[in-house]
């Protein structure tokens, strides 16, 4: 499937909003210290303000650890990875906007599926979601995009139910 221009705009904006959000932060930086924010103006600035409580982001995490166990004691040929996307960054407010800036330069894309699973048959974006979890406005527009180019995304809230999709697909 190729890019339209469409797509190729939209990826150049991105591109041109990520440089200018590196040089408006180095340019912060020199100005010296910042004066102290509260924790919320923080996470708002570093676009954190709208996640997921810790708790269902702890019990995604496992969920999707024992789902990659389980497929990699399964399957030898076919490649599952992880978009680290919601790693956590060290340091001061400052530094973790840097290193925010820079993995989107990078290329980082918010919204992107938690794992990506490689076939014969094809690629699949599957999603880990705690049982009471939702997705977030950006994960709702990636997997519009990605249906919308002909590829199939999967939310999974078990590893009963990621074993099940992946033995689906790979039997395609």
């Amino acid at each position: 499937m190729g890019w339209t221009q469409a797509d190729i705009d939209a990826m150049e904006a991105r591109r041109a909003q990520n440089k200018a959000s590196i040089a408006g932060n180095r340019a912060n930086l020199k100005k010296g210290p910042v004066k102290a924010r509260k924790a919320s103006d923080n996470k708002a600035a570093l676009g954190e303000a709208n996640k997921p409580k810790k708790r269902n982001r702890k019990v995604e995490s496992n969920m999707q650890k024992r789902c990659v166990t389980w497929f990699r004691m399964q399957y030898k040929r076919e490649q599952l990875f992880s978009v680290p996307n919601g790693s956590h960054l060290a340091g001061t407010a400052a530094q973790r906007a840097i290193q925010v800036n820079t993995l989107k330069a990078e290329g980082m894309l918010g919204g992107v599926s938690d794992l990506i699973l490689v076939t014969d048959n094809g690629v699949y974006f599957l999603e880990a979601k705690a049982k009471d979890g939702s997705q977030r406005p950006n994960q709702r527009e990636f997997e519009a995009l990605v249906k919308a180019m002909g590829y199939e995304y999967f939310i999974f809230r078990s590893l009963e139910e990621f074993r099940e999709i992946v033995e689906q697909l790979i039997k395609k």
